[in-house]
This record gives structure tokens, C-alpha cells and sequence, in this order.
């Protein structure tokens, strides 16, 4: 208690004496929804580091079409529409306080909005010459490392066949919305460098080069891409649709082709993807991707048992199992939009040698996808009304086996929204490259119905919430037998001028094996955040968040955390930003078990999502400050400590620390031409 205590007071102290930078509009809002959902789940990282590059690369809202605001995860389907039919009826907009002229548009998504547009010039021009392109395209170098100050064992007993440093080299050249030119090498902490495995250097690489506006081709993209269609019942590498994401968006449908760089690649294609407009309420897109993953080789070793999507290849085991398997794919998806209607056929062939062959010794693993061969093909469907959106896919794979996916939303008031989604996925249809809204993480062996509702009840007074109820007819992991689940949410938030409260609360439960796997009983875990933000003055801001998780499945585990931010960044001068910012951040966290941990959000370098996980008793403080040393030029450095009090080695296996506190510094470079 006396630690307790003790870290009170510092957390007092800190929010008096230490100064940060803002946070972008976009960060809070990602925080919100991400730490609802999943965060463990890659896609949340993806999906973060997306976002960062169209902050850093924004698109030119007077020239954008509806598939490319379907990548911000925070508009509706009838908000695109409106946007884009603006857009049409006045040829563009001279300044963004036009935004306000779409009724449909609500203050918080204006300001989202603004976060990843530019207004370019409303006349059609063609595209660019590559004279102009070379002149006139801009260069962005972003170098990323991190240094910790402290041996694992694996690289004590030299179990990593590399360096303790984790670092990466990030290119991008962009000319507008024409041309755009991505790179990116990376390497984790473990990994070798230029040697034993990786004589080429990074440990990944991921290069691309996009064109739109080409004529006819609306985007193609050479290299590593993403691919999005429907509601991502066939494929879908774009951003998650989490349970909060989805009363944000309303359950939309997306149709895009984007290049990517990732560090993350496992859910990229490689090859050539193009979007073609074949007469303008029809679009035809083509791709086909090859490229070698990871996988897990059987006894026999002419089969895998599955891919290995960790990106990890520190150790030699880890190293023999990179670029082992051969994944092809090819499709094809037609799209047409007219008058608020929408429909698309998709069709997807994925080739994968050496065939898959899961461990079916394991009861819910009997399904999972196996052989060489995979043939996935839906329609999706829609209308959009500013009252009433509906959309939906179906889908269907080689065995004949069905998914589908609907949803409602009604506009019922200007300042009320509910949402109804029905999910249907049978437990034998497989699908590689699948990924929609799942509460078992799956599409796969899920039935479901979603309710959310989204009011603006007051003026400075807003409520979300969600009830999800989803039912698994086949045994997954941790049950015997078919199970159920409920999900529930609740989060109110009061906003002023100077200051914001908001508060959360869900409950979950789940069916779980008992001690003699004989039936089922409940997991329930109760999770509740409380967050104080005081914003006194334009440059200062502080953030006092409170944490709590109760969960109860053979013994009850609880867990608390108290953390504090503080914000400030020096006022800019006219037309010039910040020259630096400074950043601090506290957390205290007194937890039973793994189960009970605390999810808090970090802010951290560009590119770098982190919402790290707490359990045990300790204490989380760090501080971040970046420089604009140039006019071009902006160095971050950020230095992070985590001290257990009950402990006196952290982590396990190749990973464990031989000491109870672990520190780590992140260094980056950005370097704009």
C-alpha cells in the first residue's frame, strides 16, 4: 500500500511539472476504439500504421472518390456518399469550412476528416508528366531503432542468432495523389543482420508503386498491396471492423486497392492490382499475388500445419521456418454503384504449397483449411439513404459452404443511430485471406447478432453502446463442445471547451471447459475505464485515466491501474510548427493474473502503436520529447521504464529478463525533402 501510495504522488507530481505534445485528433480516437476491441490482434497495429501514413501523405479531397474515403474507418456509408455528391453538385471546396454543409458530417468526424485531406486544386487535371514528377514529388526518410538497456536470455546463451536492437528504414516519395512510392526494411530485436539467414540485410522488406487517376485505371498498385472488397468475407488486409469500429462506420462496405509498406506483412499481397472504370458506375479490379510465407512443416515434411504470422526469425528454429511456403493467389472483383445502390461479385483462387494439413488432433482444429487449393466467390449488396443504410455480403467456398453478413442502420434523429448486424459462417467454410467482424476471431464457425446504438443526447453529452450475442455450434479452443458468448458496452462522455469526462464499462462472458472438461461454465469479465481530460490553456493538456478488470472463470483475478499524461507543445509561430514537444507519462498497476491485466494506450514515434498489457504490481513511466533541429529534419526520442515490485525476472524462455525493471529507449529520424 505504501507503493501505492507512493506512486500517487508522483503521478500528482508529474501532471504539474511535466509538458508533452498534442496528440492528434485521429490518435484519441483510435485509442478509444482500439482499447474496446482486441488490441492484442495485429490488425489493430496495421490499421494504426495506415493511418499514419495518410496523415503523414494526405489525399486531395476534391479529387477523391468514394473507394478512397472508404479507407478512413470512421465514416459512414451515407457520409461518403454525401461527401462525394457535394463534391459533384460544386465542384470542390475552396476551404474545409465548407464540411459544415454536409448535414450529415458531425463535428467530430469534420475534425478526423481534416486529419487526412488536403484541399488540391478543384480543376480536372491530367496526370502529371514525369518531368513534373521528378521536379516536384516529395521524399520522406524515416529511420526507427530501439535500444534496450538490458540482455534477454536468448541472447545471453546466443539462442538469437542476432543483435539485441530492433530498427527500421521507412522511404516514401509521393507526387499528390498520382504517384506514390513506398519501401520499407525492418528487423526485430533477435533477428541477424546481414548474416546467418538475412545476408540481404533486413529481415523484411515490403516495396511499392502506386499510380491513380491514370485515365481509365483509377489506382494500380506494383509490389506489395492490400486488398479490401464487400464486407471481407473473401479478403480483406484493410483496417479491422472491430466491435467499436463498427457503430463509427455503420457497418459499410469497402472496395479498395491500396500499395502498403508494412513492417507487418503477413496479410499483404505481392504482385500487380488494378481498378479499372469500365463506364462510371462500374468498376472492374484485377489482382494476382505471389509470394513465400512462413510456415509450420509436419513430421512428414510435405505439409505445413499452418502459417506462422509472428514475423519472428530469431532463432534458428524460427529462421527454418521463414519463406518455406509458396502462397498464389489471383481474383477479380466487379463493382457498381448508381443512386445510393451498390452491388459487387468477387471471386478469389489461392494456391498454397506445401499443402496445409492442421493437427486434427485437436477437436477444433478438424476444420480449419487444409489441401492446396482454396475457390472463394461472393456478392456483396447495399443501399444508402441518409436514413436507412443496408449492406451485406455472401459468400461461398469451394465445398459449397456459406457466409454472410448483414447489416442495418437507421438515422432515426438527426442525433441518433442504431445499428442491427446479423453474421452467419459456417463452421466448414475456410477462406485464406478472410477477415470481418468476429467476436471468435474467425470467419469461420460464428453465429451472431450485433446491436449498437450511438446518441447524441445532450449537446456536450454523448452515449455508445453495443450488445453482442454470438454462438459457436463447433468446439474452439478452450471448449469441448458448442458455446456461447455475450459481449456488452456502455460509454458516456461529456465534452466542454476546457475539459472532457468520459467513463466505460463492459462485461463479457464466455463459455469455457470446467477442470475435467466435462461442461461448460462461464468466464465473466467485468472491465470499466474513467478518463479526466483538462485542457486550461492551447498548449497544455493533462489526462487522468483510471482502469479496472474482474474476471471470474475457476478463480476470480482483479486488477487496477491509475495512470496520468500531461501535454504541452510551445505555441508555433505564424505559419511554422512547433520547433519541440516534450511528453510524460505515469502508470500504476496492481494486478492478480494474466487474465485481470490492463490494457493502457502509449503514445510513442511515428509508426509505432503501443498499448502494452499489465499484470503483477508495478509501475510504467516514461518520456518522449521530439525536435524539429531543421526546417526538413525532426528527431523523437522516448525513453520508457517498467519496475515490478513482485518480481525478479520478467518474461519467460528466450524472452526472460534476469531483473525486475526493464528500460528501453526509441529513437527516430524523419527527414522530409
Amino acid at each position: 500500500m505504501a507503493r501505492f501510495f507512493a506512486s500517487l504522488a508522483l503521478l500528482l507530481t508529474l501532471s504539474v511539472a511535466v509538458t508533452a505534445q498534442q496528440e492528434s485528433e485521429w490518435v484519441r480516437y483510435y485509442n478509444e476504439i482500439a482499447t474496446i476491441d482486441d488490441v492484442e490482434a495485429e490488425n489493430w497495429e496495421e490499421t494504426y500504421n495506415m493511418l499514419c501514413e495518410m496523415e503523414e501523405h494526405p489525399i486531395d479531397l476534391n479529387r477523391a472518390t468514394e473507394e478512397d474515403l472508404e479507407q478512413l474507418p470512421f465514416l459512414t456509408a451515407a457520409q461518403i456518399e454525401d461527401i462525394c455528391e457535394y463534391l459533384y453538385m460544386y465542384g470542390g471546396m475552396k476551404t474545409f469550412a465548407e464540411l459544415q454543409m454536409i448535414k450529415s458530417l458531425d463535428a467530430p468526424r469534420r475534425s478526423l476528416l481534416q486529419c487526412f485531406t488536403y484541399l488540391g486544386d478543384t480543376q480536372k487535371a491530367r496526370f502529371p508528366s514525369a518531368k513534373s514528377i521528378a521536379i516536384y514529388g516529395k521524399h520522406e526518410v524515416v529511420a526507427t531503432g530501439k535500444v534496450p538497456f538490458y540482455t534477454r536470455k536468448g541472447e545471453k546463451e546466443g539462442k538469437y542468432l542476432g543483435d539485441k536492437y530492433k530498427h527500421s528504414l521507412r522511404y516514401t516519395f509521393n507526387y499528390g495523389d498520382y504517384v506514390k512510392i513506398g519501401f520499407t526494411g525492418a528487423k526485430d530485436a533477435g533477428e541477424p543482420f546481414f548474416c546467418r539467414g538475412n545476408e540481404s540485410g533486413y529481415d523484411t522488406y515490403s516495396a511499392y508503386l502506386q499510380l491513380k487517376h491514370l485515365g481509365k485505371i483509377d489506382v494500380m498498385v506494383i509490389g506489395d498491396y492490400k486488398l479490401s472488397f464487400g464486407m471481407g468475407l473473401v479478403a480483406n488486409s484493410g483496417f479491422n471492423l472491430g466491435k467499436m469500429s463498427m457503430i463509427a462506420n455503420l457497418g459499410r462496405t469497402t472496395n479498395a486497392i491500396r500499395g502498403s509498406s508494412s513492417t507487418y506483412n503477413v496479410d499483404n499481397f505481392r504482385g500487380a492490382a488494378a481498378t479499372i472504370r469500365l463506364l462510371k458506375p462500374l468498376t472492374l479490379s484485377v489482382f494476382a499475388s505471389y509470394k513465400q510465407v512462413d510456415g509450420t512443416m509436419n513430421k512428414d515434411s510435405l505439409s505445413i500445419s499452418a502459417m506462422v504470422t509472428s514475423g519472428y526469425h530469431r532463432t534458428q528454429t524460427e529462421m527454418s521456418k521463414k519463406n518455406n511456403t509458396d502462397l498464389a493467389d489471383v481474383g477479380a472483383n466487379v463493382n457498381y454503384r448508381a443512386g445510393g445502390l451498390h452491388i459487387g461479385l468477387t471471386a478469389l483462387y489461392s494456391h498454397i504449397s506445401p499443402k496445409l494439413s492442421p493437427n486434427t488432433s485437436y477437436l477444433y482444429r478438424w476444420h480449419y483449411p487444409a489441401g492446396n487449393d482454396f475457390f472463394n466467390a461472393s456478392v456483396n449488396y447495399g443501399y444508402t439513404h441518409y436514413r436507412l443504410t443496408i449492406n451485406g455480403e455472401t459468400a461461398m467456398n469451394q465445398d459449397g459452404r456459406i457466409a454472410t453478413i448483414n447489416s442495418a442502420n437507421a438515422n432515426i434523429l438527426d442525433n441518433l443511430s442504431l445499428m442491427l448486424l446479423q453474421r452467419f459462417y459456417s463452421y466448414r467454410y475456410t477462406s485464406l485471406h478472410a477477415n470481418s467482424f468476429a467476436s471468435g476471431g474467425r470467419v469461420q464457425n460464428e453465429s451472431g447478432i450485433y446491436t449498437g446504438v450511438n446518441w447524441q443526447c445532450l449537446r456536450h453529452l454523448s452515449i455508445m453502446a453495443y450488445i453482442d450475442y454470438a454462438y459457436f455450434a463447433w468446439p474452439r479452443s478452450l471448449t469441448s463442445f458448442s458455446s456461447h458468448a455475450w459481449d456488452n458496452m456502455l460509454q458516456a462522455s461529456y465534452s466542454r471547451s476546457k475539459w472532457s469526462l468520459s467513463a466505460r464499462y463492459r462485461l463479457n462472458i464466455k463459455e469455457r471447459d470446467n477442470e475435467d472438461k466435462t461442461a461448460l461454465t462461464n468466464q465473466t469479465e467485468h472491465r470499466a475505464r474513467m478518463s479526466l481530460t483538462l485542457q486550461p490553456m492551447e498548449t497544455f493538456n493533462l489526462k487522468t485515466q483510471v482502469d479496472a478488470a474482474r474476471v471470474t472463470y475457476k478463480q476470480t483475478d482483479t486488477g487496477y491501474a491509475v495512470s496520468q499524461m500531461a501535454t504541452f507543445a510551445p505555441a508555433p509561430s505564424s505559419g511554422t510548427t512547433s520547433r519541440f514537444s516534450l511528453h510524460a507519462s505515469i502508470t500504476y498497476f496492481n494486478s492478480d493474473a494474466y487474465n485481470s491485466r490492463l490494457y493502457v494506450y502509449e503514445r510513442g514515434p511515428l509508426y509505432s502503436f503501443y498499448s502494452p498489457s499489465f499484470y503483477g504490481e508495478g509501475i510504467r513511466y516514461t518520456f518522449m520529447a521530439k525536435a524539429n533541429v531543421l526546417k526538413r529534419l525532426a528527431i523523437t526520442a522516448k525513453i520508457g521504464v517498467t519496475n515490478y515490485f513482485d518480481r525478479s525476472t520478467i518474461g519467460s524462455d528466450n524472452q526472460m529478463i534476469d531483473a525486475s525493471s526493464q528500460t528501453d529507449l526509441d529513437l527516430q529520424l524523419k527527414w522530409k525533402i
